[in-house]
């Protein structure tokens, strides 16, 4: 090797004999250079861009001088890293790859420099794919997070049931933390915002919304088995955040907080049950108030650093049938609930001001459910 030349190495895996084109992406951080050698065909075919390129004579030497076992093909200079040009080119040549699962806190980091390049050069099929993982991860409807609600409520009991009955309990089911079985809100975050997927921001802000900031992902992984307070409280990879996401996060923390205080005074008061309920159950209402008071409400109220007010018109919506009152009744409250999350479901991309500047006006007030 002539002195000052970049050492080049072959791609262990996509440095392909039958390749017609070289690919080279920018020095890795050890200065070194990466060569794949794939197949100019099957790139044209997944890639507009990446055809439109191969169409013209690649500019400058056909070949770096001291890759001496290579011989000459069309050499083409990537302004990708190594590492991302060979997790795209293996979604490219093996689909299957992709085939992540949705609820895995890496997905997000896994499927990122996927996507990157996907969108970069144009590669439908890939997108498609990501795209298709990261919304069945994160909920694009109000109904979708009441299916995803109901399945993370049967991991919690799994979790607890190992609790109460493990003679010493380490936090873990199977190796792993309730939190390592659940999307992971920041990643997810990292990635919509990263990727262009704006669809996934909603579901995303509104989970790191109840999030403590002393519940830190990677510390988690590396905690004893006495640290947990609360083995149900998800934890975020809080470093992925940028200042403006912070200030979105804060002030849709904020927004979702004055939705808790006003389920909390709605269903907290008599005269509110009293409009609602017809004349067979209406005078239960005052019972109906305090029992709340004493009962949803008042674990409620703790949520309000932590606000899920979906969750909370969730609780209510499932405990009205043991309320004692008629059918019709009934109907009616938990209809009034449903309305509710609706609404609270459309009010997130406001809250968290999506897809607006970073100016929030001081007067938001939340969203009202009252009865």
């Amino acid at each position: 090797m002539v002195k000052g030349q970049i050492a080049a190495r072959n791609h262990a895996k996509f440095y392909l004999e039958d390749g017609d084109v070289i690919l080279q992406p920018y020095k890795d951080q050890i200065g070194g250079i990466t060569l794949f050698c794939v197949h100019k065909g099957v790139l044209s075919f997944n890639s507009p861009v990446l055809r439109e390129l191969f169409a013209k004579p690649p500019p400058g030497p056909k070949q770096p001088a001291n890759n001496d076992a290579a011989i000459e093909k069309p050499l083409y200079h990537m302004k990708d890293s190594a590492q991302d040009l060979s997790e795209f080119l293996r979604a490219v040549y093996e689909p299957g790859t992709l085939l992540l699962p949705e609820s895995a806190p890496d997905t997000p980091l896994r499927l990122a420099p996927i996507m990157k390049l996907a969108v970069k050069y144009q590669v439908a099929s890939i997108q498609a794919s990501v795209t298709d993982i990261m919304s069945r991860a994160w909920p694009q409807s109000l109904s979708e997070w009441l299916d995803a609600r109901a399945q993370r409520k049967l991991l919690e009991q799994k979790y607890t049931d190992a609790m109460n009955t493990a003679d010493n309990y380490t936090g873990m089911l199977d190796g792993k933390h309730l939190a390592d079985r659940l999307p992971e809100p920041a990643a997810a975050l990292r990635f919509a915002h990263d990727c262009g997927l704006h669809g996934v921001l909603p579901a995303a802000y509104y989970a790191l919304a109840s999030v403590p900031a002393a519940k830190d992902w990677d510390e988690l992984q590396r905690a004893s088995p006495d640290s947990f307070d609360d083995i149900h409280l998800r934890a975020a990879r809080w470093s992925l955040l940028r200042p403006d996401e912070w200030r979105r996060l804060v002030r849709g923390r904020e927004h979702l907080g004055r939705s808790v205080a006003l389920t909390l005074e709605a269903y907290g008061r008599t005269d509110e049950f009293e409009e609602r309920l017809g004349d067979c159950c209406r005078g239960e209402a005052s019972a109906l108030a305090t029992r709340l008071r004493g009962g949803v409400l008042r674990n409620g109220a703790f949520d309000a650093l932590l606000p899920d007010p979906i969750e909370l018109t969730q609780q209510l919506f499932e405990a009205v049938p043991s309320w004692g009152l008629c059918t019709s009744c009934t109907d009616t409250l938990q209809g009034d609930l449903r309305f509710a999350q609706e609404c609270l479901w459309l009010e997130i991309p406001r809250a968290f001001t999506l897809g607006q500047s970073d100016a929030v006006p001081e007067t938001g007030e939340g969203i009202s459910v009252a009865l």
